[in-house]
């Protein structure tokens, strides 16, 4: 471990030689930590989500399109201070216990509440032609 601290390139040259010669195992290495990050991803939803994960907002079900949200906005600023994004976040929610403060959404609820400041799945034309809001 302190060899390969002080010889980083050396090192990171024998492991891509390894690698090379062994696509096999290479393979095997990345199917395993896809697995591993997959089972994290819906392990953390599922948390959030209170049981199966379905969007908190219009209910989208499938997996590839949730996301982790900061209800209370701020979700950059808080990823930037933690230094984790991606599945590094899901493990530092899995580490922190499953903090408060965050919930499901899919992508496009989260993208419309953080550039728009609500969501059109929450927004409806009344009949009297009234605007009304329908709380997340």
């Amino acid at each position: 471990m302190a060899w390969r601290k002080a010889n980083p390139e050396r090192s990171r040259e024998i492991q891509r030689k390894y690698w090379e010669r062994n696509p096999e195992r290479y393979a095997e290495l990345l199917s395993g930590r896809k697995r591993e990050r997959s089972e994290l991803r819906v392990r953390v939803l599922r948390h959030y989500a209170g049981g199966d994960p379905s969007c908190a907002c219009c209910g989208e079900r499938e997996t590839r399109f949730l996301v982790v949200d900061h209800t209370e906005g701020g979700g950059n600023k808080h990823r930037k201070e933690i230094g984790r994004v991606g599945t590094h976040f899901y493990k530092w929610l899995l580490e922190n216990e499953f903090p408060p403060g965050f919930r499901v959404l899919c992508h496009n609820c989260n993208f419309s509440i953080g550039a728009y400041g609500d969501c059109p799945h929450r927004t409806f034309v009344r009949g009297d032609g009234d605007i009304s809001v329908t709380p997340p």
